[in-house]
């Protein structure tokens, strides 16, 4: 290949290389490549995107006090718990529970609201309480009805308006929570329960609409609203098993396709009528198990958190500049010869840097932590080892006794000294001390006692 011929290639690949680049960056910085969230010890994908509160439910706990008990409803304040207990054309009841520290206590039937006839499937919205009933007065079958609530009191129920209760089954009512209207579950077009829509016109008069992007030819039913009014839980069998629950978020266009909440289920038995919390970090749902009756059970969740996607390193900043400067001098070199030898060297240069950040990138420096049993901080403890006795660390130990040689020098040196100086030696203060020192360092150590 000529060397004019081989700049040209070098020169696309270099810019095919540092659009690349430049399109990876900026689609990571504006999530176009996905968006990762995490609760602070775990990361998860994005599985149903920034329209909701994304959660991961810890284990739920069954709420044991409470018996054979299904479709749970909880009141605005989250100070009441509504409930259905019974079999399905045995009178089944509604009854009433306080939570005190998120336990039911006082349990009792909700006799405001009983009848000889079913009640089932209460669900509080902001004017009241709903709950479907076959007692006289509907529309026939199952049909949708309300109550007034306030402060802990119930009003007298009555069926919701015209066009909405019908000769089909109409039970598991969910209000808005912005009280425009409801979600409920029906079958009125098919044997199997569907999920529908309903709001009432300027008459009073629901309108009513098939949930089409929810339902299926299994069953749906079970719907209830997150309090942010973007989520809707439900339950469905459309996987050919038990009973199982689902969420699906709506947008301006409608509802997206659901998912399964699947840490939530349990192969072997159904899991029915989700009821989220007020603040969105506890759901509510019945469980039941074959011959074995439903219980309530509560599960909460943790909030997660986007992660912000990582920060242009000047790595990365440096390699796109150098890749548009290689294609820049690659075209430069071939009408000005002098610029060749530069051209030759920022390729190899960018070569080998290209080779060492792709050879370093799992190199990380060593950041071991030592523990040292000491909550403050980790401190240190330095200890001074004694020198040889021949070789005094001068300045750091004290005043010491002196050594044997020291005095024998010392009191050779004074009797050495001449006559007329003797008087004066004698009279040093040091001269005494220094003879009895030698006098105790003479004497034999004394032999150690024999025992009897």
């Amino acid at each position: 290949m000529s060397p004019s011929r081989s700049k040209d290639l070098v020169a696309a690949l270099a810019l095919a290389a540092a659009l690349g680049l430049g399109g990876y960056l900026l689609a990571r910085e504006r999530g176009w490549l996905g968006t990762a969230w995490t609760d602070g010890a775990r990361s998860f994908g994005a599985e149903t995107g920034p329209l909701v509160r994304h959660a991961v439910w810890d284990a739920p706990q069954a709420l044991t006090e409470l018996g054979d008990a299904r479709d749970p409803a909880l009141s605005p304040d989250g100070r009441w718990l509504v409930f259905a207990s019974g079999e399905r054309g045995l009178n089944v009841e509604l009854y009433l529970a306080e939570l005190v520290d998120g336990r039911p206590e006082a349990v009792r039937p909700l006799a405001a609201l009983c009848s000889p006839a079913d009640e089932l499937a209460p669900a509080f919205g902001p004017d009241g309480l709903y709950f479907a009933s076959d007692r006289p007065g509907g529309a026939g079958g199952l049909d949708l009805w309300h109550a007034p609530y306030a402060a802990g009191v119930f009003g007298a129920p009555a069926p919701l308006g015209p066009g909405l209760n019908t000769a089909a089954d109409e039970t598991d009512p969910a209000p808005f929570p912005d009280g425009t209207g409801l979600a409920f579950a029906a079958d009125r077009a098919r044997p199997d329960l569907d999920l529908y829509l309903a709001a009432p016109d300027e008459a009073g008069f629901w309108q009513v609409t098939a949930l089409e992007a929810l339902n299926t030819p299994a069953e749906e039913r079970g719907p209830a609203f997150a309090s942010e009014g973007r989520s809707l839980y439900f339950a469905s069998d459309r996987e050919g098993g038990s009973f199982e629950l689902y969420r699906a978020l709506r947008g301006r266009e409608g509802f997206a396709a659901p998912s399964r909440v699947s840490e939530l289920g349990d192969p072997a038995q159904a899991e029915l009528a989700p009821e989220p919390s007020a603040d969105g970090f506890a759901l509510l749902f019945a469980r039941e198990s074959p011959g074995a009756g439903s219980t309530l059970l509560r599960a909460r969740s943790r909030e997660l958190f986007r992660v912000p996607p990582p920060a242009i390193t000047l790595a990365q900043w440096l390699t796109l500049v150098a890749l548009v400067l290689l294609a820049l001098l690659a075209l430069l070199a071939k009408r000005w010869r002098a610029l060749d030898v530069l051209y030759k060297c920022l390729l190899v240069s960018l070569l080998l840097h290209l080779l060492l950040m792709y050879g370093l990138r799992r190199v990380f420096p060593d950041e071991t932590h030592y523990a040292t049993g000491r909550e403050e901080g980790p401190s240190f403890r330095v200890r001074l080892a004694p020198g040889a006795p021949s070789e005094p660390s001068a300045g750091l130990s004290g005043p010491r006794a002196p050594a044997r040689a020291e005095l024998a020098a010392e009191e050779a040196r004074l009797a050495a000294a001449p006559a007329r100086l003797a008087p004066r030696a004698a009279e040093l203060p040091d001269a005494p001390v220094l003879r009895a020192e030698l006098a105790r360092a003479a004497e034999p150590a004394p032999a150690p006692a024999l025992a009897a």
